[in-house]
């Protein structure tokens, strides 16, 4: 991706996110909004910005564990990334 379409990419990655919480609370799909969450998370860290992307994983994982049962693909998912990110930064924990 060009530098142009990869803050496109984001930009509208956020535009999701912003849709999804602007919903009424019985509209809101929870796995929806940490599935969103989760690709802003990848985007920072697909670009080295793992410390960016945390909190997004983090959200996203969260979101997951309160709506998923466990053992769970998506859970998993979100839970090897999020190990990802510690490996990468042990000491930001």
């Amino acid at each position: 991706l060009q530098e142009g379409q990869f803050e496109e990419a984001r930009r509208l990655m956020h535009r999701a996110v912003t849709i999804l919480e602007g919903l009424p609370a019985e509209d809101r799909d929870q796995f929806t909004h940490g599935f969103a969450l989760l690709h802003i998370g990848l985007s920072y860290i697909s670009t080295g910005e793992v410390a960016d992307g945390r909190p997004y994983i983090e959200q996203a994982l969260a979101l997951y564990r309160a709506v998923l049962p466990d053992p769970h693909a998506h859970l998993a998912s979100a839970n090897s990334m999020m190990g990802h990110i510690l490996a990468a930064h042990p000491f930001t924990v």
